[in-house]
């Protein structure tokens, strides 16, 4: 006696492996939306400390220009009235 064996053909491990595909595929796409999120919410605190350090030396740098021009002004000043009072 011969015997046959019928084996059915279960689509659905094709299927179950396209899902996992798919699943495994959104789960690293979520991943890496937070590692971005993460690494650009660090840029933008390291940006942020740049320009309030940028702005304070600039602060600096335009008292120090103000300083200098108005003790240039009080030299001059003085000395045209130094001059005036010469006979």
């Amino acid at each position: 006696m011969l015997t046959q064996k019928t084996e059915t053909i279960n689509p659905m491990p094709h299927q179950q492996a396209a899902g996992n595909f798919w699943q495994e595929l959104n789960q690293g796409e979520e991943e890496l939306d937070e590692q971005m999120e993460n690494s650009n919410g660090e840029v933008v605190e390291l940006r942020e400390e740049e320009i309030t350090e940028s702005t304070a030396d600039c602060k600096l740098i335009i008292i120090g220009i103000c300083v200098f021009i108005i003790l240039t002004l009080l030299i001059v000043i003085k000395f045209n009235m130094m001059k005036a009072h010469m006979p």
